[in-house]
């Protein structure tokens, strides 16, 4: 039976250092599930919203929060 649980920081970084990323994409997935999971549970003013917009746009290079 699959256990659906929301991925954190924490939780990539085991999986990163357990080498459990194979492809980068996968990687990519799950951080990008931890950024929208975060904008979902904060307020659209919010430090926690810009810095996860920063996050993905700036230090990615991947705009897939467009306001």
């Amino acid at each position: 039976m699959y256990h659906y649980y929301r991925l954190n920081i924490a939780g990539l970084t085991v999986n990163m250092r357990n080498k459990r990323y194979q492809r980068l994409d996968r990687l990519q997935e799950d951080l990008f599930s931890i950024c929208e999971n975060a904008r979902e549970l904060s307020r659209t003013d919010s430090q926690v919203n810009e810095t996860v917009k920063e996050i993905v746009s700036r230090e990615l290079n991947f705009d897939i929060f467009k306001d």
